[in-house]
């Protein structure tokens, strides 16, 4: 029980420094002082093995969970990796443009149309009185 104790806070402050560490990365990149891919690249690396080390103490059966998750993953960010290269952000602009046009126009349609009757505010007291 008592190694078990020493095992969590253990755990604990290594998680605690390693957030830490993360932060002065995050911080170094900003001032420009480390290469953005380097820093990715190397917490990359550290989930990696983390999840290496994890993955080793799991039973096969959900081990085997874990490999399809991570295939499946890879393959929905490899996609929307793909999907981003082709997109010009030109073509995006234009085409949100034209979503809000359209949809401005139909509000201002719905709008016009429903003050169109020609009748004045009614009070809802009378509304419900009739």
């Amino acid at each position: 029980m008592q190694s078990l104790m020493v095992s969590v806070v253990r755990l604990s402050t290594a998680a605690t420094l390693f957030g830490l560490e993360q932060i002065e990365t995050a911080v170094e990149v900003t001032l420009g002082r480390r290469d953005f891919s380097t820093a990715v690249d190397d917490l990359s690396t550290t989930i990696d093995s983390m999840s290496a080390s994890l993955a080793e103490k799991t039973a096969d059966e959900k081990r085997r969970t874990l490999d399809s998750i991570t295939r499946a993953t890879k393959r929905v960010v490899n996609s929307s990796a793909d999907a981003m290269a082709v997109m010009d952000p030109k073509r995006v602009v234009e085409a949100t443009n034209d979503v809000l046009r359209k949809s401005t126009d139909a509000v201002s349609n719905f709008i016009g149309k429903s003050s169109d009757k020609g009748e004045s505010p009614r009070l809802a007291v009378d509304v419900l009185k009739s």
